[in-house]
C-alpha cells in the first residue's frame, strides 16, 4: 500500500448517503435520466461516489482511466476525447490533480456542463431521494482492448 493511501471502511448507510448528495448535485447542474456523465477517477470512495450518484440519477456512469503515462499525453488525450464524443458525455467528474491533466481532450470533446470535482459535489445540493428504476442504459465500459485493425484481405 503506497504511503498516501489508507483504509476507509463506509457503512451501506454511508454509501448510499454519499451517492444522493453527488445525485442530488447532478441533477442541480442539469443533469437527466440517460444523460451521459464521464468518470475519471482512481479506484476509491470518490469513483464510487460518482458512479453509485449517477446511477441513482438515472444518468448513465460512463468510466474513463485517469492519464497513467505522463510521456504518451498525446495518444490519451486524444482517446479520451473520442471516447467522451462518441457517448455525448454531459459532463466530467474527476478530482483536482486529475482535472489538470484532462485540459485538451474536455477542450476538444466540450461537454455541455464541463468538468466537476467529485469532492466539490458531495458538499453541495440537496440529497436524492431514490427513485425507482427505468429502462434504459446503466453503463457504457469501454473496452482496453487493442483498436480493431481491418483485414487487407477482406
Amino acid at each position: 500500500m503506497d504511503s498516501q493511501e489508507r483504509e476507509r471502511l463506509f457503512t451501506f448507510d454511508e454509501v448510499l448517503d454519499r451517492a444522493r448528495r453527488v445525485a442530488g448535485a447532478l441533477e442541480e447542474l442539469g443533469v437527466r435520466p440517460q444523460d451521459r456523465v464521464a468518470i475519471v477517477l482512481p479506484t476509491g470512495p470518490e469513483f464510487c461516489d460518482a458512479f453509485f450518484g449517477a446511477l441513482l440519477l438515472g444518468a448513465v456512469p460512463v468510466p474513463l482511466y485517469p492519464p497513467v503515462r505522463l510521456g504518451r499525453m498525446e495518444e490519451y488525450h486524444a482517446a479520451t476525447a473520442g471516447m467522451l464524443m462518441a457517448v455525448g458525455a454531459c459532463v466530467v467528474i474527476t478530482d483536482t490533480r486529475i482535472r489538470l491533466l484532462l485540459g485538451r481532450a474536455v477542450g476538444k470533446a466540450r461537454p455541455s456542463l464541463g468538468v466537476e470535482l467529485c469532492p466539490d459535489l458531495l458538499t453541495r445540493g440537496s440529497p436524492l431521494e431514490t427513485r425507482p428504476a427505468t429502462d434504459g442504459v446503466a453503463l457504457i465500459q469501454f473496452s482496453s482492448a487493442p483498436r480493431w485493425i481491418p483485414n487487407p484481405s477482406r
